[in-house]
């Protein structure tokens, strides 16, 4: 079982060059695992969106960018297949669904949890902007989103 409260989303843009740091919730999510990897299903708030910045907190928010009013949900879904491969599968951002790929950077078993053992999953990937109707297509906001993850799993 994802332990929703408990993930982390952390993410990094460019804004003229500089590098923007933020984090984002995730409101809900799952991983199953069979005999060969897992899949796994994920729902971030786009309300959760955060930076240093309360203005660009707004924007991003806004109808400009994440439309969080209209589209609350940012939804990935995915399949692993195993150690040593990354999670292949589908970022949707405003309703629109881009491919994605995610790569598993550690896999921890800690045994810290109330909830019985935990294991704690650690991943990174590179998201294009430009896959979705977030902003505009060119101008001060870079391209690539470096996203790093951590997910605490019980029970698997």
């Amino acid at each position: 079982m994802l332990v929703a409260q408990r993930c982390t989303v952390g993410f990094t843009a460019r804004s003229l060059g500089l590098a923007v740091p933020g984090a984002m919730s995730v409101r809900s999510g799952e991983v199953v695992v069979d005999g060969t990897g897992a899949t796994v299903a994920a729902v971030l708030d786009a309300a959760s969106f955060r930076t240093r910045s309360a203005r660009r907190d707004r924007d991003v928010r806004g109808p400009r960018f994440l439309d969080a009013g209209e589209h609350p949900d940012i939804v990935v879904t995915g399949r692993w297949d195993g150690p040593g491969t990354p999670v292949h599968g589908e970022l949707t951002v405003r309703g629109v669904a881009a491919p994605v790929e995610i790569a598993v950077v550690e896999i921890a078993v800690l045994d810290v949890l109330t909830e019985g053992n935990a294991t704690t999953v650690r991943a990174r990937a590179r998201v294009d902007r430009r896959a979705f109707p977030v902003g505009p297509r060119s101008g001060p906001i870079g391209r690539w989103v470096d996203v790093e993850l951590e997910i605490p799993l019980v029970g698997v």
